[in-house]
């Protein structure tokens, strides 16, 4: 319990770096709020990866799969672009912006679900 409890404190911290990186090297994706916004983003976008994630992958496995892993891609994109309904300081201004984001958050994402395996 205490362990799961740390890892999602740990997620946390990491969607925290990887948002504030997005926010800062990308142009297009627009953040309009302070600090305590981007806590709000982190959080959402914990929730979202510990809870929805894992059941849509579920759902979506052999289709996972059969594209080798792009469509969780997709669904990473899906749930960076859905939190942004809940969490209106941040948008991105075009597509590219949004796989571009996706791209970097999910690096950041599986970096970290390697180091947690190992340990």
């Amino acid at each position: 319990m205490l362990k799961s409890v740390f890892r999602i404190v740990i997620q946390f911290l990491i969607n925290l770096a990887a948002i504030n990186l997005i926010v800062y090297y990308l142009p297009e994706v627009v953040f309009s709020g302070n600090f305590i916004d981007l806590l709000k983003i982190s959080a959402v976008l914990t929730i979202l990866n510990v809870i929805l994630k894992p059941i849509i992958e579920f759902f979506l496995k052999p289709l996972i799969i059969l594209t080798f892993g792009i469509l969780s891609f997709i669904i990473t994109g899906f749930l960076l672009w859905l939190s942004t309904y809940w969490v209106s300081q941040l948008t991105f201004t075009n597509w590219k912006s949004l796989v571009l984001a996706t791209l970097i958050f999910s690096v950041i994402n599986s970096i970290f679900n390697l180091v947690v395996k190992k340990n």
